[in-house]
């Protein structure tokens, strides 16, 4: 499905379509040979809207699945913030293991695609991990900066949920 490339063509075909309805300008009305009559006028409006109802429907569908996506690992978020933040008052200088990084940056890593073209994503980043063979914790995250980085991805959603997927919806978390 291309942008709005076919919207406008179709848009502009109709708009001419109606223009020579409206001057007047069809074989019924004119008696002039070659020019479309009303019949054919009409047709070519009821194809052009199809395409758009069509377009549009299809975008519609792909924007639910978004939407449900989206809200799916949006409440996983807010449960995943709510443990890692008891987890952070318990020992907020322990580091995360591999398993729980992984768990929260599979949340983390579609959410930040979804919200890709918004200003937020450049300040949203993943949890650490740590390197292959490294005992010592450097390269991981704490607790507390998880919790941080969870709390910056709720916000950066609510704002993408007020835009885009506002329905009078109280917050998921």
């Amino acid at each position: 499905m291309s942008d709005n490339s076919n919207f406008e063509v179709n848009a502009e075909r109709i708009y001419d379509n109606l223009e020579l309805l409206e001057k007047g300008r069809v074989y019924e009305l004119q008696k002039a040979p070659g020019v479309p009559k009303c019949a054919t006028l009409a047709n070519r409006i009821r194809d052009d809207v199809d395409v758009i109802v069509k377009e549009l429907n299809e975008r519609e569908g792909t924007e639910a699945t978004d939407e449900e996506r989206f809200n799916l690992l949006a409440k996983l978020l807010g449960g995943l913030y709510a443990e890692f933040s008891a987890l952070s008052k318990k020992q907020p200088d322990a580091l995360t293991n591999a398993f729980k990084t992984d768990q929260v940056n599979r949340v983390l890593s579609p959410l930040k695609k979804i919200m890709a073209s918004e200003d937020s994503t450049q300040y949203l980043d993943l949890l650490l991990e740590a390197e292959d063979g490294q005992t010592n914790g450097k390269g991981r995250s704490s607790y507390s900066d998880a919790v941080i980085i969870m709390s910056q991805y709720k916000t950066a959603c609510d704002e993408f949920r007020l835009k885009y997927f506002n329905k009078g919806w109280d917050h998921l978390w």
